[in-house]
């Protein structure tokens, strides 16, 4: 099998899309905080066993486009309603680490006739104030020294990792996360109930098989 790579509109901005393998089903894989496409590499060819993976690098991230900020949850979820589109399937199950588990989370909720299942891998509906401050310093570090400021915020200053992607669009996007997830839960048991859904939960955390330590979940 080979893995295809495009680029898609998804309103004005360029999203990476890329998929490998045929469905149905079609699981639709989103990264975390500072991720790209290429952290599901390890998994993408035994999940494309069972069908297509798609992955996407969300805007701002890996060589996807960050449109003028500021951004909210939902905004996030229309990129992957767009990708969605873009790949001609009815439903998806969406794959989601980290923040894009929050993101999988939103999308359910926002466009649930587009979404078949969610595998919600170290991530949570809510954070506390300790962590929307974590979220915050990262947002400033970002917009103050770019991806620099980015890496040393969330890895320390020793860490040799590089960030790739629009080091403003990332800290949009992290001061999202802080600003609308304090108390707040997406309450997805009783919505999806109501509107169909039927949730695929992975109950324990893959931050650590995915190679991240980012997000709600840094274990």
């Amino acid at each position: 099998m080979e893995q295809t790579t495009r680029r898609i509109d998804a309103g004005g901005h360029a999203l990476r899309l890329t998929t490998l393998g045929e469905g149905p089903p079609d699981f639709l894989c989103l990264h975390g905080l500072v991720d790209r496409i290429e952290i599901w590499d390890r998994i993408l060819e035994p999940l494309a066993a069972r069908g297509r993976v798609a992955c996407l690098d969300q805007r701002g991230h890996g060589q996807s486009e960050a449109p003028p900020g500021p951004y909210r949850r939902e905004d996030l979820a229309a990129d992957v309603s767009a990708a969605i589109r873009e790949l001609g399937c009815e439903r998806v199950v969406l794959v989601g680490h980290s923040m894009g588990g929050i993101i999988s989370m939103a999308t359910a909720l926002a466009y649930p006739e587009q979404v078949a299942g969610l595998v919600l891998i170290g991530t949570a509906s809510q954070c506390n104030e300790k962590t929307a401050g974590w979220y915050e310093r990262i947002a400033q570090a970002g917009k103050a020294e770019g991806n620099e400021g980015l890496r040393r915020a969330i890895y320390g200053e020793k860490s040799r990792r590089q960030i790739r992607g629009d080091a403003q669009g990332i800290a949009e996007v992290t001061g999202d996360q802080g600003n609308q997830f304090i108390d707040r839960s997406c309450s997805l048991r009783g919505a999806g109930d109501q509107q169909g859904l039927a949730p695929w939960i992975e109950p324990q955390c893959g931050s650590r098989r995915l190679g991240s330590r980012c997000g709600p979940c840094r274990t």
